[in-house]
């Protein structure tokens, strides 16, 4: 059933049967941002002393403020080829 009265700006559909005292409302749900993943890959091959290697992490212009997360994983490996 629908009704003349709105809600908002917008009118509410109210069902013919079933519960008492329920409006039906549609509402836009927009997801603030999408997840992304990079993955940066090295080999190391510390046969002459101790080795390092840097890795900038650069965030996107656009984020969600308090989204931002980083992890680290390392594999060893005691031979260089």
């Amino acid at each position: 059933m629908k009704t003349d009265v709105l809600c908002g700006n917008k009118v509410a559909t109210v069902p013919d049967m079933g519960s008492i005292d329920t409006v039906v409302h549609t509402l836009l749900v927009e997801a603030e941002g999408t997840p992304q993943m990079v993955s940066h890959n090295a080999l190391l091959c510390p046969a002459e002393g101790p080795v390092e290697k840097k890795i900038s992490l650069v965030l996107p212009e656009m984020f969600v403020a308090g989204s931002a997360r980083a992890s680290v994983s390392v594999l060893v490996i005691n031979t260089c080829d």
